[in-house]
């Protein structure tokens, strides 16, 4: 095992799809989310849903490594890709019952409790210019969403209002770069106190 693999954290599979009725996340991924502060899920939403998607969303954005791509000095999609958008299966993603399941596990509340801040598709590309100066988010830096998803101070670790999800659209190995994430290391890592 190299050096690099050692620092891996690979996804584990949701609970097979039992017709979208019932947990969809294992008590190992809850556990993980609300101790660690991430869970990483595969086979949430189907491949296939996804794949569509991906293909959906390809034409609003421009190609890897092309001129255009290095004018992309931020991310989002400008407002193209937002929901709701053109892209039905898009759409079907995040309405998707097992993706809304799996939030109401983890914030142990109902589906019905659930309400939507935000959905869109998103483009990073790696560059080789950093464009946009000292805002380029080539390489964003580590941050906390906060307080631009919420009007108020986060809640307290111990009872969450929230959850980000990123999926991803193309595998780790395809596009040469993964998203890194701190783990909460117990209650008193220093990493994770509250402002």
């Amino acid at each position: 095992m190299s050096e690099e693999d050692r620092h891996w954290i690979y996804p584990t599979a949701a609970v097979e799809d039992r017709a979208t009725r019932g947990p969809t996340l294992t008590k190992e991924h809850v556990r993980s989310w609300r101790e660690a502060g991430y869970a990483l899920v595969e086979n949430i939403v189907p491949l296939a849903l996804v794949e569509r998607a991906r293909a959906e969303v390809l034409p609003f954005f421009p190609e890897a490594g092309s001129p255009e791509s290095e004018d992309v000095t931020d991310f989002g999609s400008q407002g193209q890709m937002e929901f709701p958008t053109a892209s039905d299966a898009l759409n079907e993603i995040t309405l998707h019952p097992r993706l809304l399941e799996a939030v109401a596990q983890l914030l142990g509340i109902s589906i019905r409790d659930c309400r939507l801040t935000q959905s869109e598709a998103w483009a990073k590309y790696g560059r080789n210019t950093r464009g946009g100066g000292n805002l380029d988010n080539q390489d964003q830096r580590m941050h906390v969403d906060y307080p631009n998803h919420t009007l108020t101070h986060p809640a307290d670790w111990n009872s969450p209002e929230g959850v980000e999800i990123i999926l991803y659209f193309d595998h780790v190995t395809t596009c040469g770069g993964a998203t890194e994430l701190v783990p909460r290391q117990g209650p008193s890592d220093p990493a994770f106190e509250g402002p």
